[in-house]
């Protein structure tokens, strides 16, 4: 299980390192003084994926001193499909309510890789609730995509903006 938390807390120093990348890169993204709408959008995603990973990795080995391994798990998996809820409903409002000329800069093909990894991580929750496999399993699984999904998010600005 010792690996399991190392993994975890590995994640997390990434999460944090990537956060602290998205500050610099922010500032030098801007173009006066703000962001359009299209970088913002993926932006968020980046922050909230980085911030989310971090914070379900300090969850995790915070609750591993309280609960037993089994609840641990079950744990951190509801809170995951609570918080992971919220932050897709909010990312879907801000894309859907997104000025048509923004959302028109952003070929669709960049939300599928998105959304489909955000998906995928939820997935990956739900299928370990109803018992299709651990609930550690699960949730790794559903961090790893996560994360994952806030480089790809990294990797849409960049291409979008300078390629």
């Amino acid at each position: 299980m010792s690996d399991v938390f190392s993994l975890l807390d590995l994640l997390a120093e990434l999460s944090i390192a990537l956060l602290g990348f998205i500050a610099v890169f922010s500032v030098f993204a801007r173009r006066d003084g703000k962001f359009s709408a299209a970088d913002k959008h993926f932006i968020q995603a980046m922050v909230f994926d980085s911030v989310s990973v971090t914070g379900f990795a300090i969850l995790a080995n915070f609750l591993k001193a309280a609960l037993d391994p089994a609840q641990l798990w079950f744990v951190c998996a509801i809170a995951f499909v609570i918080v992971g809820t919220l932050i897709m409903v909010f990312i879907a409002i801000d894309q859907a309510q997104m000025p048509r000329d923004e959302s028109q800069k952003i070929h669709v093909l960049w939300h599928v890789g998105a959304w489909a990894s955000a998906l995928l991580a939820g997935l990956a929750v739900i299928a370990a609730i109803f018992g299709y496999w651990s609930y550690q399993l699960g949730f790794v699984a559903a961090l790893c995509l996560i994360f994952a999904n806030a480089l790809y998010c990294f990797v849409a600005i960049v291409f979008r903006r300078f390629f």
